[in-house]
Parts: C-alpha cells; structure tokens; sequence
C-alpha cells in the first residue's frame, strides 16, 4: 500500500508493474525486486526471514530514500534466479 502510495499507482496494481517502477527508481533488475513482492510459497523460516528483509530493504529505499542495499540481493537458496 505504501509503496503503491509513493509511486503514485493504485493499490490494485500488478506486482510486475509494481516491481518495474520500483527497480528503475532503484536503478536494479525488475526480477530481483519481483521475486520478495510476488514470492507464493515460502517454504522455510529461513527464506522468509530473507524475503522479509528484502521487503524492508524496498520499504526504506522507496519511502525514505535510504540505502540497505545488501539485503535486497540476498537469497536464501543461491540457487534460485
């Protein structure tokens, strides 16, 4: 909601269309902002933590222009694309 708020789109909008705005104002891949805003099944408390942390990376680069950038990259299966 408050991302929606901040980028001047409705809350209704397609976390694709979320993530692209988000990733060119961060100046970041679309994909790594998409996988912690549409991620379905999280299967682990593990990845949960990391996709919590990547949210709150996005939350505080979006809202309050602060970088935590670290996190928004960090996987918990760095495996996963």
């Amino acid at each position: 909601r408050e991302l929606a708020e901040r980028l001047g789109v409705p809350r209704a909008t397609d976390a694709t269309i979320v993530a692209g705005l988000v990733a060119q104002r961060l100046g970041t891949e679309t994909a790594t902002v998409l996988h912690p805003l549409a991620v379905a099944d999280v299967t682990s408390d593990a990845d949960l933590v990391a996709i919590a942390a990547q949210l709150e990376t996005i939350r505080t680069e979006v809202l309050h222009g602060r970088s935590a950038r670290p996190a928004l990259g960090a996987r918990s299966d760095p495996g996963v694309t």
